[in-house]
């Protein structure tokens, strides 16, 4: 396995539509992502990490 997503995605849209809390997935890759593909990356002190309230400070 090179990738993975658990639960799905599928099934964690669904649980969002829904309302259901928590509606997360994780996300595992096995291989580099090349850089052109990163979004971004946040860190504690970054305001996109506070649109995570779960994600812990270090």
């Amino acid at each position: 396995m090179t990738h993975g997503v658990f639960p799905s995605v599928v099934r964690a849209f669904a649980g969002k539509a829904l309302g259901h809390e928590p509606a997360d997935a994780d996300g595992f890759s096995k291989s580099p992502i090349p850089t052109q593909r990163i979004e971004s990356i946040v860190s504690p002190g970054n305001a996109g990490y506070d649109w995570f309230p779960e994600l812990p400070y270090i």
